[in-house]
């Protein structure tokens, strides 16, 4: 028994192999050293069913044989007949033999058999088991033959479906076909080892044949092939050192002399001749020792199988020649290529990276992160992602990612080809801020493991997203009159600063007379050019007008007449179409009446109410305009009166405001009408 050992950075798993006397028993049947066996290991097994795929079994550019499993209809009497053949392509041979199979039925034939028929005859491929000689004692043939056939025959006594089968070859496996392999003019015996059957087809285990021309070849069940367990980037030096493997040890293993470990760049096809060849400073050699699987790293081997350095950023396989010992008098062989892999010192970065603003909530869950994982994905942890607002993005860097605790972050685990990530409303930005209206940019950091990789890394700023709501309303607005100029400078707005000011892009405050007040909207307001402008400054807003300031109709604002006020918030980049507030409260400017202090009882008009009526009474030889309005700023009564004249007024009760104009004066006056 072979003892497990440890030799320089290869550890192997101390376990015996258990060796079967099918081995053994071929080692002594084994051809004269002169000769020697090509053998392939078809990895993963060819299966064919209901088709037909072509072999080249010597890799010489030409197929050589076409394995063929098939339904056809063979008569309208015969509806179906299953063929499974290997088909000689070229001038290559395939064995057969006759097979002959009994036909019994009761009654007179018809037709076909009308003579009587006994027997069915036709050729098949040989059935040879494992330790079977293949020389030129056996028939070789340029024509097809067939591993099985099922035929179906009505037969005229009875007209049932009666089948005759034949074939050695159905629900056979681990037996062998042999032929004859053209190679250069000569001809090489040969094996294909097959499992068959009517269910799931032909299916090809591995196949050899001889390097001599003519020289006899014997069948035999090999294993001499490892499988991969793992190769990885196991460290975080960047150098050959972190290359790791692991495989699997071949199960004919007393069979080896070495295992000889090559690292090539990904996607160099290595043949058995260019790993024969390489020298001992491209491999790494391990001998077997009865151990169930061995790992490695390349510590003491610094050159791929060109003789260039093993470095960083450059993608590689693993091989393994399997080198054979001389008295098996098989040529080395090749295992199946491992997986790709890549020595990195920094993760990779994330692929096309895009942004989308998705929806209108004014929060992170309007954003949308897509991206796709890096071409290598190995040693990513996580993948961390960080919102920042424009300004913040454009010095925002890797070490500043790194030190943000996890409500800054959204962190997804790799394993994915693509991600798609909309993050929760409540997710801050890289500043610790709520995201709200704004504009943002995105970056995505790939964590390092820290221990197959050492350093993280992060994506360039994402193109700039604006996120969006709908715009803010202007509420609670007041309107006072503040001065007694008897024009716009006497009228004053105050309004407190809206949520999600970011929104609006300006102010626009309108002065609505009441003719004009109970029909304006947003399309009035976007339609007039009279309005005072508002730039926001995050501040409450108060405002007073001039002696040039207008209405909504472009009329200067004077006193008596009723007014309201208007404020269009102009959305900005982050708001969702413009908003007209509701009205304000109703001011009607007062004149600012002069009258001489000796002579105000004399020339001031009498006005007065009681029961449903208002009187007035004027005290000069001037006469007058009378406007009479009710709560709402409507004129409910217009007359110009003459000099001394007394006017009596009908009107329901209530709360009204009566305005003469006499000459350059003014008198107002508040009344309270009663029942």
């Amino acid at each position: 028994m072979k003892k497990a050992k440890q030799t320089g950075r290869l550890v192997h798993s101390a376990k015996l192999k258990n060796y079967s006397a099918l081995s053994a028993s071929f080692i002594a049947l084994a051809a004269p050293v002169t000769s020697q066996v090509v053998y392939t290991d078809v990895n993963p097994d060819i299966n064919v069913f209901l088709d037909e795929i072509t072999l080249d079994l010597d890799n010489n550019g030409t197929n050589d044989f076409k394995l063929v499993f098939v339904s056809e209809t063979f008569a309208t009497f015969a509806p179906e007949e299953l063929k499974l053949r290997i088909n000689p392509l070229g001038e290559n041979k395939v064995a057969y033999s006759f097979q002959t199979i009994p036909v019994t039925y009761s009654g007179t034939p018809w037709y076909t058999y009308n003579s009587g028929a006994t027997q069915i005859v036709f050729s098949n491929v040989p059935l040879l088991n494992e330790s079977a000689a293949i020389d030129e004692a056996m028939d070789f043939s340029l024509d097809k033959a067939a591993l099985f056939e099922k035929l179906y025959f009505y037969i005229y006594s009875s007209y049932d479906l009666q089948a005759f089968e034949g074939g050695w070859w159905n629900g056979t496996e681990n037996h062998f076909a042999a032929f004859q392999l053209d190679i250069d003019g000569t001809y090489h015996f040969g094996w294909m080892r097959l499992n068959v059957s009517v269910e799931t087809g032909i299916t090809l285990l591995d196949y050899a044949f001889e390097s001599i021309p003519d020289s006899p070849i014997t069948t035999a069940i090999n294993n001499y092939h490892i499988s991969w367990i793992n190769v990885e980037d196991a460290g975080i030096t960047a150098t050959p050192e972190d290359l790791a493997f692991s495989f699997n040890a071949a199960g004919d293993e007393e069979d080896l002399d070495a295992y000889r470990v090559i690292c090539a760049k990904a996607g160099t096809p290595i043949s058995v001749a260019d790993a024969n060849s390489l020298p001992t400073d491209r491999y790494v050699s391990i001998t077997p020792d009865g151990s169930d699987s061995y790992n490695g790293n390349f510590a003491t081997i610094l050159l791929d199988s060109d003789g260039d350095l093993i470095s960083t950023n450059q993608e590689y396989q693993l091989w393994v020649l399997h080198e054979l010992n001389a008295a098996t008098n098989y040529l080395n062989t090749l295992s199946i290529p491992s997986n790709t892999v890549q020595l990195v010192d920094t993760v990779g970065i994330v692929t096309e990276f895009s942004i989308t603003d998705i929806d209108n909530n004014g929060n992170a869950a309007d954003i949308r992160i897509d991206f796709d994982a890096p071409a290598v994905e190995q040693g990513i942890v996580a993948y961390k992602i960080f919102i920042a607002q424009k300004d913040a993005a454009d010095i925002f860097t890797l070490a500043d990612a790194l030190v943000l605790s996890a409500e800054r972050y959204i962190e997804v685990l790799p394993g994915d080809a693509s991600y798609s990530i909309i993050p929760t409303p409540t997710l801050l930005n890289t500043e610790g801020n709520v995201i709200e209206p704004d504009k943002y940019k995105v970056f995505v950091v790939s964590i390092p493991d820290g221990t197959t990789v050492a350093h993280a890394a992060m994506t360039l700023a994402s193109n700039v997203i604006s996120l969006e709501q709908p715009t803010s309303v202007v509420e609670n607005i007041l309107l006072e009159d503040v001065a007694d100029e008897g024009n716009g400078a006497d009228i004053k707005v105050t309004y407190f600063i809206p949520a999600y000011e970011q929104t609006i892009e300006t102010y626009r405050i309108f002065f609505v007379d009441f003719a004009t007040a109970f029909d304006f909207d947003l399309s009035s307001a976007l339609a007039s050019s009279n309005y005072i402008e508002i730039t926001p400054t995050g501040s409450d807003i108060t405002i007073t007008g001039d002696a040039t300031t207008k209405d909504s109709n472009g009329n200067l604002i004077t006193w008596g007449v009723p007014y309201y006020a208007y404020v269009l918030a102009h959305a900005s980049d982050y708001g969702i179409d413009d908003t007209l507030s509701l009205p304000s409260n109703q001011v009607i400017l007062n004149y600012p009446v002069v009258i001489g202090v000796q002579d105000e009882v004399q020339q001031t008009p009498q006005i007065f109410a009681q029961s449903n009526q208002v009187f007035i009474q004027l005290t000069n030889d001037n006469p007058a305009t009378v406007n009479i309005y009710n709560s709402v700023g409507q004129i409910v009564f217009n007359r110009i009166i003459s000099s001394s004249e007394k006017l009596i007024v009908d009107l329901p009760a209530g709360n009204y405001f009566v305005s003469i104009t006499q000459l350059e004066s003014i008198y107002t006056r508040q009344v309270f009408v009663t029942e």
